[in-house]
Parts: C-alpha cells; sequence; structure tokens
C-alpha cells in the first residue's frame, strides 16, 4: 500500500502537487468567506495552467485556469471593497439561474462545438462545460452570491469525470475535496445569510 501511494506521488508532476495544495486552502479559505482565500487561488491557479497545457492537453482548461489568475486578483479587490462597504453574502432568485444555466449552457455547446472542430483538444463537450460554467461561478464567488456554492458541486463532480479521463489523477483528488468544502462553503454562507436576514 505504501508503494502504491509513493509510486503516486513520484509519478504526479511537482506542479500538480503544489497546485493541489494551493487550490484546496484556497476552496477552504473562501467557505469561510476570508480574504487570504485569493492569494492562494493566484498561485494555485498559474500552476494548473501551466500543468493542464503541459502535461494534460486541455487548452480549455489552461484558458479557465489563466482567467482563474485574473479573476482572483479582481475577486481580492472586490472582497477589500465589500468589506470597506460591508456587503454581505446576497442571493439571486431561482428564475434568475435558469436564465443564467439556459444562457451557459448555449455558450458551453457552441465553445464546445468550435473546438471540437477546429482543435485537437480532449474532451471538447465537457471541457466547454466546465469552463463556462466555472467562468460563471468565478463572478459569482466574487460578488459573495451564496448559490455559487451549488454551481461549484456540479462543475467539480463533471470535472472528476474529465480529469481521471485524461490520467490527471491528484486533480480529481482535489476535485472531491472541492467538492466536500463546496457544500460545508454553502452551509456555512447560508448560515450567515439567514443570519442577516433576521
Amino acid at each position: 500500500m505504501l508503494s502504491i501511494i509513493s509510486d503516486f506521488f513520484l509519478n504526479t508532476p511537482p506542479e500538480d502537487i503544489l497546485a493541489v495544495i494551493f487550490g484546496v486552502i484556497y476552496v477552504i479559505l473562501a467557505a469561510r468567506n476570508h480574504i487570504l482565500c485569493w492569494l492562494f487561488g493566484i498561485v494555485g491557479s498559474a500552476l494548473t495552467t501551466y500543468s493542464v497545457f503541459y502535461n494534460y492537453n486541455l487548452y480549455l482548461e489552461t484558458f479557465l485556469n489563466g482567467f482563474y489568475v485574473v479573476a482572483a486578483i479582481w475577486g481580492w479587490i472586490n472582497w477589500k471593497k465589500q468589506e470597506s462597504s460591508l456587503k454581505k453574502i446576497v442571493s439571486y432568485p431561482l428564475a434568475k439561474h435558469f436564465k443564467i444555466i439556459f444562457t451557459a449552457a448555449i455558450v458551453a455547446l457552441a465553445v464546445g462545438y468550435f473546438f471540437d472542430n477546429y482543435t485537437p483538444t480532449a474532451a471538447p463537450y465537457l471541457d466547454a462545460f466546465t469552463t463556462v460554467f466555472a467562468l460563471m461561478a468565478t463572478f459569482m464567488i466574487g460578488l459573495k452570491l451564496l448559490e455559487n456554492w451549488l454551481y461549484w458541486i456540479v462543475i467539480d463532480s463533471v470535472s472528476i469525470y474529465l480529469y481521471s479521463s485524461r490520467g490527471a489523477h491528484f486533480y480529481v483528488l482535489l476535485f472531491c475535496v472541492y467538492i466536500i468544502v463546496s457544500i460545508m462553503g454553502y452551509i456555512r454562507w447560508r448560515r450567515e445569510f439567514r443570519s442577516l436576514e433576521l
């Protein structure tokens, strides 16, 4: 058993190990509504950007993680402004979420079609789904939207299959942790949201 674990770590690129560590710290801090999450998000996303391009041939995931670096900088600035204005967690009505999901699904199909027909990317439609919805969910977390955690649970579940199909097993572990922390983050943020309504 120990040899299997040691072989796993020896065969995993070091940037993957570091990216996973930073990613786990990011999502735990985000679930705790702590602004330092963005610093860990920047570093983890930069490492993942490098890895998914050079090691796994996932072009849309490369773009997505590059976007995460920029989004983390925006998130840091936005949360800093919210701290000064005391802006708290918000929630959207269900009808607005249906519109968001429908729009993102159409965009994901179009992006998937393009990458399927014009690039050698692996799993273009799954890659497009996770990319488009993750872009949207990243903005949601920056806006402190409660339901962002529900989107992440679905996105991370699909990402488990996507990364597993590419042999990126260390990232599969990361997404499993993300799902657990996203559930905890939703519970924690919902509790805080409800306390603000009282």
